[in-house]
């Protein structure tokens, strides 16, 4: 699986033409590539978090699939069906399982940066794409009509919690440093997570202290 895991590393990066759209499709499709000969219904991503949630205890398997996770959160449809199937709470819990390996905090923390803010609408999308989506969505049942806001307004306060945690126990690594103040500048970005993150323990603190020591 951490090897798999590797190969979507490379594979996810964004693609034009036809090579992108046959790994996008497989990703998000439960009618692709990964149902050959099976009734299972499982797209790509599906198949992702599954393994996440196996393998929790495996810290090289859960550094390595939060990275294939920051390359597959680059692509917007693939980006908001992970957080709808769960990317937010598979991150998390990497983050909860190994708060004191560096790789994971680390490859976790650049997942959140992108999964923490909602996808926007996009004006270049056709309508025939958009009823592609929905279609897909509908496909997932009830967890498709679940919306992105919900699903992160669900993990906000657990996620600043790891992000603080992380910049505690990591307090001497600018690159975690740099991706966690990321995490919580888009989460700022939201009115709404404003007082959850005032209150979340040591949060402003922490960023006081980035500032004073990394200026």
């Amino acid at each position: 699986h951490t090897v798999a895991f590797h190969t979507l590393v490379l594979l996810a990066r964004p693609l034009g033409g036809n090579e992108g759209m046959l790994f996008h499709r497989a990703m998000v499709n439960t009618r692709g590539i990964f149902n050959v000969g099976s009734s299972s219904s499982k797209n790509g991503i599906v198949i992702m978090l599954d393994s996440m949630r196996r393998f929790a205890q495996d810290e090289v398997l859960q550094a390595m699939s939060c990275w294939s996770l920051v390359n597959v959160a680059l692509t917007p449809l693939q980006k908001t069906m992970l957080v709808k199937l769960g990317g937010l709470t598979v991150t998390a819990n990497a983050m909860l399982q190994h708060p004191y390996n560096a790789e994971v905090q680390f490859r976790a923390l650049f997942a959140l940066i992108n999964l923490v803010i909602p996808s926007e609408a996009r004006p270049e999308e056709t309508e025939e794409m958009r009823q592609i989506e929905r279609e897909l969505f509908q496909e997932l049942g009830e967890v498709g009509e679940t919306s992105e806001k919900e699903m992160l307004d669900a993990s906000v306060g657990q996620i600043a919690n790891l992000v603080v945690v992380a910049m505690k126990n990591f307090c001497s690594s600018e690159a975690i440093l740099n991706r966690a103040c990321l995490v919580l500048h888009n989460l700022s970005l939201n009115e709404d997570y404003h007082s959850v993150l005032l209150w979340t323990p040591n949060c402003y603190q922490m960023l006081e202290w980035c500032i004073g020591n990394y200026p």
